[in-house]
């Protein structure tokens, strides 16, 4: 009786935060990586978490300027 009290005082467990893929310390950033087969025909995703520091190491690795993929808009009318 007295444990059915004191485990209903206990706070509910959580679930602890996602670690970083690379480094094991705890992921702030989600990045969406596609990879293609040298013969063209297969196309995987691939959904790294990663830190801080490891997110910069990356987009430097993978994107040589460090700027995101530009965003083209793009109309019907060709304007």
């Amino acid at each position: 009786m007295i444990r059915k009290w004191l485990r209903s005082l206990q706070k509910p467990s959580q679930s602890p935060p996602p670690k970083c893929d690379i480094c094991a310390l705890s992921a702030t950033n989600y990045m969406k990586i596609e990879v293609k087969s040298l013969d063209l025909n297969e196309l995987s995703k691939v959904l790294l978490r990663l830190c801080d520091g490891c997110k910069d190491e990356a987009l430097s690795k993978y994107n040589n300027n460090g700027l995101p993929a530009p965003i083209i808009r793009w109309n019907k009318e060709g304007d």
